[in-house]
């Protein structure tokens, strides 16, 4: 009973708004080859429930208040790395003092079966958003994020901070969809874009943040909180918003 309420509860949820058409010609030209063809037809149906699936847009519970940063993307963190730079490609365009700046480095891994949105970490302004060109080797190596196709966005908060998030293409999934422009102010939690058929993901946060996370940490966009700022935060305070 729980495991069709719960496919039930999944299978039902909203799509992401730039993925429909996408969804809804599949699932016309599976009708209509379960018609024609219904010995063709009839796998088509399955595949069209699993894409249906995999582009759900699920609410969640985001948590509100000052002094933390959640995750932008679901799934397990695989490699945390610390008193790194920026990626080169979006760091020579920030101030200098930023590219000088040392920072923790996030990797998260997505399977097929997360969710492949992607969410603001924190509130506050695109700053700048690029598109690299690159490869599409597995995801699930690593050294994937430095030469496969990704988009990298940097986040500049109320209080000055940069806060840089990639997605990551892969073999399977060839298509990142970022939808955050430079000068978009961002809410945390807000949904910024896709990966279709997406692998990984990272995130860039200053030093001066101490980890509530580590290798093998499962986390959710918009609600797990990866991180608290130096300067504190009032985790009783906290309220959430679903967003």
């Amino acid at each position: 009973m729980s495991f069709f309420h719960s496919l039930r509860t999944q299978l039902l949820v909203p799509l992401y708004p730039a993925m429909r058409h996408y969804v809804y010609a599949f699932l016309a030209f599976s009708a209509i080859m379960a018609l024609v063809v219904p010995s063709v037809g009839c796998w088509f149906v399955p595949l069209a429930v699993a894409i249906n699936y995999f582009y759900r847009d699920p609410q969640r519970s985001v948590p509100q208040g000052a002094g933390f940063v959640v995750a932008h993307a679901d799934g397990i963190i695989d490699r945390i790395e610390h008193g790194v730079l920026l990626p080169e490609e979006i760091r020579t365009t920030l101030p200098e003092d930023v590219q000088q700046q040392s920072f923790v480095r996030i990797s998260i891994y997505m399977s097929l079966l997360d969710n492949h949105i992607q969410r603001a970490p924190v509130a506050g302004v695109v700053e700048r958003e690029i598109f690299v060109k690159g490869m599409y080797s597995n995801a699930q190596q690593i050294e994937a994020a430095q030469r496969n196709e990704r988009s990298l966005m940097a986040l500049k908060t109320q209080e000055g901070e940069y806060i840089i998030c990639s997605q990551i293409a892969g073999a399977i999934s060839r298509v990142v969809v970022c939808q955050a422009f430079e000068g978009d102010a961002l809410e945390r939690g807000a949904r910024y874009g896709i990966i279709r058929f997406g692998c990984r993901a990272e995130l860039f946060i200053p030093m001066n943040y101490a980890l509530l996370v580590s290798e093998g940490t499962t986390v959710r966009a918009g609600e797990t909180i990866m991180a608290l700022h130096a300067d504190g935060c009032n985790m009783g305070a906290l309220t959430w918003k679903i967003v």
